[in-house]
């Protein structure tokens, strides 16, 4: 799950997604709601695993931190800077993942019970892993192709900011 992507949607609508991903009976009534003509060009309907905690907190967490090579974050192992998110069981998942019990950032403890306890100053994370420049033109023209957003109008390289920056060093062929 992503923002970045044109398609991603609005981190504010996770939980929702993650309610469809564990509980195959709502994403079909999702989709017996939705306009016949977009029903026939999604594949929604055949998929018939329904997610697991466990797995929603890999997609999460631990699994774009290893894509992108972030050893330290994603796990709770030992070194790791362990930002944790905390949610009290609830049969509704969508709930359930709307209000954390508790969020943890840097050690430091800033919601708890839906009440924000510190919201200190922060930092933007930039993470830059190594890849092959020669690639860009391709990739350009793929996207020219296929989007209605110009390429250069991705990313936020070289932009102004008043937040403070911390590169995180990313880690390959792990």
């Amino acid at each position: 799950m992503t923002t970045d992507f044109p398609n991603g949607g609005p981190f504010t609508a996770y939980p929702r997604i993650i309610s469809w991903l564990m509980d195959g009976d709502k994403r079909l009534r999702l989709l017996d709601s939705i306009h016949p003509a977009a029903k026939e060009r999604t594949d929604l309907a055949e998929i018939t695993n329904e997610y697991t905690l466990n797995q929603v907190f890999a997609m999460t967490s631990s699994g774009p931190a290893k894509a992108l090579g972030l050893c330290d974050r994603g796990h709770l192992g030992s070194g790791a800077i362990a930002d944790v998110r905390c949610y009290c069981i609830d049969p509704d998942i969508e709930a359930m993942f709307s209000s954390p019990c508790m969020v943890i950032k840097d050690g430091q403890i800033v919601l708890r019970q839906g009440k924000i306890m510190n919201n200190g100053r922060g930092h933007t994370l930039v993470c830059r892993p190594e890849w092959d420049r020669n690639r860009l033109p391709r990739i350009h023209e793929a996207m020219a192709k296929h989007l209605s957003i110009a390429p250069q109008n991705y990313g936020w390289v070289g932009r102004e900011s008043s937040r403070v920056l911390e590169v995180i060093p990313c880690r390959s062929g792990e």
